[in-house]
């Protein structure tokens, strides 16, 4: 549309637009226009009372109107004492929190065994009285352990969420694959 029109594209566009004209005016009941004097007359529903006078809002320029409206706007803001949230973290009361992530890695290495447990389960016993020895204790917590988080992972990972983040987790899985792959560090 950049480029100048020729006459005969002009005379294209002028024939479509009084063809949308004729067919739009058949369509158009306010409007009556004779033929003989070339006048456009308006139909009863869009004809104007002269008996009928303006309200003030109708007679008041929109500017006007508008300022006064914004200006009664920042009173009553400025007048709120509620608590507003502010747009970032900060000091604030009311300052968002950082958040931080969830971690997954050692999730996944509980799942698969890999978890170190803390040194406070390692000093298990049995009964109060009788101690067991380094190894039985060290044994039967990691296999505790093991057992109750495998219990936690799949129960946690039942429902819509579970779906989400086990699909996730073969995503990672899987870039972590293509990337050894890719690498070349695979041993063999």
């Amino acid at each position: 549309m950049n480029e100048p029109l020729g006459k005969v594209e002009i005379d294209d566009v002028l024939t479509s637009l009084k063809q949308l004209i004729a067919d739009q005016d058949d369509n158009n009941v306010g409007l009556i226009e004779t033929e003989r004097n070339e006048k456009l007359l308006l139909g009863p529903a869009l004809r104007v009372v002269e008996g009928r006078k303006l309200d003030r809002a109708q007679k008041a320029p929109v500017s006007g109107n508008l300022e006064a409206k914004i200006s009664k706007l920042e009173e009553m803001i400025a007048q709120s004492e509620g608590p507003w949230e502010p747009d970032s973290a900060g000091q604030d009361d009311y300052a968002g929190k950082h958040v931080t992530g969830f971690p997954w890695e050692q999730v996944v290495d509980a799942a698969l065994g890999e978890f170190d447990a803390p040194a406070a389960l390692r000093a298990v016993t049995v009964n109060s009285q009788t101690p067991l020895r380094a190894a039985e204790t060290e044994r039967l917590n990691s296999e505790k352990l093991r057992e109750t988080v495998a219990e936690i992972i799949r129960e946690e990972l039942r429902g819509t969420l579970g779906e989400k983040i086990t699909q996730n987790i073969r995503q990672m899985v899987q870039r972590e694959i293509q990337s050894v792959l890719k690498s070349g560090k695979l041993r063999r």
